[in-house]
This record gives C-alpha cells, structure tokens and sequence, in this order.
C-alpha cells in the first residue's frame, strides 16, 4: 500500500475495514484533513491504535483536548509531547487532574509554563515545580502566588534567577531567607541587599 494524499485518505477511511486502516497507518500518517476527519469519525480503539503509532498535528491535539474523555487524552500523553498551541488549551481548559498527569511526564514551553502559575492551578504547579527547573520568565509569576510551600520545593532543588532572588528577599518570603542563602547563596545584586537587611 502506497502513501495516499488527504483526499485518498478520507474515501480509505470510509471505505476500508479496520484492518486495512491499521495496515495503512502502520506505515503512513495521516495528512492533517484526514487526520481530522479521522479523529471526528472513527471508534475508540482505531483512534487508540493510531496515536500509538503516530503523534497528532497541532490542529489534531487540539481537537483530542477539547472532544475526547480523559482516559484517551492520558494515553496520549504517555506517548506524545504536546505542542504550544495545544499545551495553551490544556491549560485554559483542562481539569487539574488532565493538567497534573501531563506535566509529570512532560514540561511545558516557556511561553506557557508561566500560565500554570495560577490559584486555580495550584497543586499542579507543586508537581510541576518538583519535576523541572523553571525558565527565567516563570520565576516571577511562582513568586507572585505566595505560596512560601510551593517555592521551598522549587528551591530545594534549583536556585532563582537574580530578579527572583530580589523578590526573595521582600518580608513575604523572609521565612525562607536563611535556608535559600545556606543552600544557594545570592547573585551579587541580592547580595547586596541581604547585607543591608542584615546589618
């Protein structure tokens, strides 16, 4: 069996028996109309069986975020790394439980990794904050929730870029001062401030 383009796809999947489906997707993906089209029309298990084989375009992990129930959603994730686009809809819309199995297995974009650091995201951002080392631009927006339980796991194990480390140092967080200065030290910025404050 050769490699159909999308329209060639669509009368496959129409057309051809379970089997066949999987003889071909054993060896090709799926265009991303097809693909979609496929998603939209096709039982459980098929579906299953092709995201084993295969990770979904952008437009296809978006449609999975937004149509299907969890256990397929989770399956995928075992397998596959999400994209931007789709790890943005995974946070604006998905459960906290969807979120939280994602990011024990994958971290996410620096674009979006600041977006986990919300109220409502919470306990996901504990899980998160134990299993990777932030970027830069995420710091700032842990910092902002307050949450002195959820920075001491991150500064357990990784130290604070220099604005985070200022931010440290502000009465908020002042509980976890001496453990974060015995661990990490400061950046000479902070340092500075700390000697003052400790004058």
């Amino acid at each position: 069996m050769k490699k159909l383009d999308a329209q060639g796809e669509l009368a496959l999947i129409n057309k051809a028996t379970p089997l066949e489906l999987r003889e071909y997707f054993n060896n090709y993906s799926f265009e991303v109309a097809s693909e979609l089209y496929f998603l939209k029309s096709t039982n459980t298990p098929l579906k299953v069986a092709y995201m084993q084989k295969h990770p979904l375009s952008e437009a296809g992990e978006i449609l999975l975020l937004k149509k299907e129930d969890s256990s397929i959603i989770l399956q995928y994730f075992n397998k596959w790394e999400l994209s931007k686009a789709a790890q943005r809809i995974l946070l604006d819309k998905g459960s906290v439980s969807i979120i939280t199995n994602y990011i024990q297995i994958h971290n996410l974009s620096e674009s979006n990794e600041p977006l986990l650091f919300t109220p409502k995201l919470k306990d996901a951002a504990r899980v998160y904050v134990k299993n990777f080392i932030l970027f830069e631009a995420s710091e700032l927006p842990m910092m902002e929730m307050e949450d002195l339980e959820l920075i001491a796991m991150y500064i357990e194990h990784d130290r604070l870029h220099e604005t985070a480390e200022i931010k440290l140092l502000t009465p908020a967080f002042q509980p976890l001062v001496p453990t974060y200065y015995k661990k990490w030290g400061f950046g000479a910025k902070a340092e500075i401030i700390y000697a003052n404050l400790t004058m």
